[in-house]
């Protein structure tokens, strides 16, 4: 499993012909329209972006395909999260929370991604990009924030 780390290995939620996954990855594979980011090189992570210029529900399968390996299953980011909490809560807090929440269903991306990167901006045409908080959208099965009636990041 990939781990982590504050806004550069980010926690993506992903919806995709209704199955959620997490993914954590670098953050760069979720600038959903590279166009539009200004950036022209479609060659810019040779293999997982390779021809995609524009990520979006057509193109969504042959992606998530290519970065397989970054799929995470919801109890091991549990115990990975509540294990990085005992040693470091509050880095744990940062490094784990998820950034982006991307419906390719519905053509939505919502963003809690903490630095300059608006990825909200950075969307195909015809969808919804917001920075709002989504925690309450992900069903509690996925919540691995939360253990033992304790939930970790406040306003869910």
């Amino acid at each position: 499993m990939t781990v982590p780390l504050y806004a550069e290995n980010i926690v993506v939620g992903i919806v995709f012909k209704n199955k959620f996954n997490w993914y954590i990855s670098t953050k760069e594979y979720w600038i959903l329209d590279y166009e539009k980011a200004g950036i022209t090189d479609g060659n810019l992570f040779k293999y997982e972006r390779e021809g995609i210029i524009i990520l979006d529900e057509t193109t969504v399968s042959e992606f998530l395909n290519k970065i397989i390996e970054y799929k995470v299953r919801t109890d091991e980011l549990k115990e990975k999260f509540l294990s990085s909490v005992k040693i470091d809560e509050d880095n744990a807090i940062y490094d784990y929370r998820p950034s982006l929440f991307i419906n390719f269903d519905e053509k939505f991306l919502y963003s809690m991604f903490p630095e300059y990167t608006s990825f909200e901006e950075y969307i195909p045409d015809k969808w919804v990009g917001e920075y709002k908080i989504f925690y309450g959208l992900i069903d509690k099965s996925f919540k691995y924030w939360c253990n033992d009636n304790k939930n970790y990041f406040e306003g869910d």
